[in-house]
């Protein structure tokens, strides 16, 4: 699995994105669109990539059938921040 996503919000986040999801047991290819809510402890906006592997796919079950529905996601992560302040003294240094 692979895909593409992105996030805003503040205290309640709204998420969304796209994966494609490749099924080893039936030799299937399929991209779902997905959308989403929850909290977070942060504000902002921001994208994401992500990967992974799926278990549990039965030869007897097409894509659709097999992945497809809801899920629960758990998300962790680390961001750098750097927004410059302007200042209103021009000078770094005070002359006489």
């Amino acid at each position: 699995m692979e895909g593409v996503g992105g996030y805003e919000g503040v205290i309640g986040q709204i998420t969304g994105g796209v994966e494609t999801v490749y099924d080893f047991a039936t030799f299937e290819r399929q991209t779902f669109w997905y959308a989403g809510g929850g909290f977070t402890d942060s504000s902002g906006v921001g994208a994401y990539l992500n990967g992974g592997v799926v278990k549990g796919f039965r030869p007897d079950k097409d894509i659709i059938r097999d992945y497809a529905g809801p899920f629960l996601v758990l998300q962790g992560g680390v961001s750098f921040n750097h927004i410059p302040i302007p200042s209103k003294n021009k000078t770094l240094s005070r002359g006489p």
